[in-house]
């Protein structure tokens, strides 16, 4: 099983460690939702973003992409909405 912290680009990485830490826990359990089914429910292609999957829960977005086979997650951004 891969790390935790080795699912992150490093801009997202960095952006995940401003935030608050109301914040960042709220993003960690939105990547933990991911993670546990990447193409699933609750998660669709972003618009904008070639190969990119985004999750949202509330005003929180996550962008991720999958592996081929659909198992292993990278994350690379996060909007928090404002």
């Amino acid at each position: 099983m891969t790390r935790f912290d080795d699912l992150w680009s490093g801009s997202a990485q960095s952006a995940l460690g401003a935030l608050a830490p109301m914040v960042r826990d709220q993003v960690e359990a939105l990547v933990r939702r991911v993670c546990a089914d990447p193409l699933g429910p609750g998660t669709v292609g972003a618009p904008d973003r070639e190969r990119t999957r985004m999750a949202r829960s509330g005003r929180l977005t996550v962008y991720f992409q999958v592996d081929e086979i659909g198992e292993l997650v990278y994350v690379t951004g996060i909007d928090t909405g404002g």
